[in-house]
């Protein structure tokens, strides 16, 4: 199962939001997906576990996956606690 994992997102001022996710062992790099389009919308390196949007609208609910991806390209498999 993969699924989002440890994430908090906020809005502090309009028109910006605020993703952050926890360190997952072994990963290369993460993928940030929106939720009900699969549109990629974000890849950052393994170091990097936040994101600033500024492109967010006002009123609109945003569903967003973080995918941890290894070196070989393969998404990992996050337990479900």
């Amino acid at each position: 199962m993969f699924l989002s994992f440890n994430n908090t997102f906020s809005i502090y001022e309009p028109g910006i939001a605020y993703l952050k996710w926890a360190l997952i062992g072994g990963a290369a790099k993460y993928e940030v997906y929106n939720a009900d389009t699969n549109e990629l919308m974000k890849t950052s390196d393994s170091s990097t576990t936040d994101w600033t949007n500024v492109t967010i609208k006002q009123g609109v609910t945003y569903n967003l996956v973080v995918k941890a991806i290894d070196a070989n390209g393969e998404k990992i498999a996050i337990p479900v606690s």
